[in-house]
């Protein structure tokens, strides 16, 4: 009997909020706070964002979100049978990001942490999606490029994903991704963290 084993797979973390609980509060909140522009990586602006080192989400308006997250984020690392005996896990920032029509978020990792993450409190639809790069294949070298049927988990470089509102996701930090392109005339919120084991 033929098997398929998964050797070294890098985990995404996904969960939604409770939906029966209204995000409102949340956004009527964020859009008190001050916004600076943000830039690409060719020094263009592309969005606004808070400053990161205020961590929105220990402000009391927030905090009910941030202590869901880091329930949520135990749970992460316990799936990856970390010892949380002997762990603990410290959130060591968080900002805010607002994407209007036509921005994106260049591809990026995040540096100086090991986990990170992103909730959507605001998700218009056609808003942008977040996509998982890799710069090589992990099935096959580097120098060989086989015409494929189709991709799936298993041999693709991207994983895309659409985000709704209360959407949550957590990854290893160094994981390459970007926003794709919004094309709605509504605005889309979104609030990044990181995390450190300790």
């Amino acid at each position: 009997m033929s098997e398929i084993h998964i050797l070294f797979p890098t985990p995404v973390y996904q969960n939604i909020f409770n939906p029966l609980f209204p995000l409102e509060s949340v956004i009527d909140f964020i859009k008190t706070l001050e916004f600076k522009q943000d830039y690409n990586v060719y020094d263009k602006p592309n969005g606004k964002t808070t400053d990161a080192s205020l961590d929105v989400l220990s402000y009391p308006e927030l905090k009910f979100i941030g202590d869901w997250i880091n329930l949520e984020a135990y749970n992460f690392i316990q799936t990856l049978q970390v010892d949380c005996e002997f762990h603990t896990l410290v959130r060591t920032n968080s900002w805010v990001n607002l994407q209007e029509k036509g921005n994106y978020i260049h591809e990026h990792k995040h540096n100086n942490t090991q986990f990170s993450g992103v909730f959507y409190p605001k998700v218009p639809p056609d808003s942008g999606d977040i996509c998982f790069t890799s710069s090589q294949d992990t099935w096959i070298d580097s120098n060989t490029e086989p015409k494929v049927t189709g991709f799936d988990d298993l041999n693709s470089r991207q994983k895309t994903f659409t985000p709704q509102q209360g959407m949550l996701l957590m990854f290893p930090a160094h994981l390459r991704h970007y926003v794709t392109a919004s094309k709605s005339d509504d605005e889309r919120l979104s609030i990044s963290f990181d995390y450190n084991l300790h």
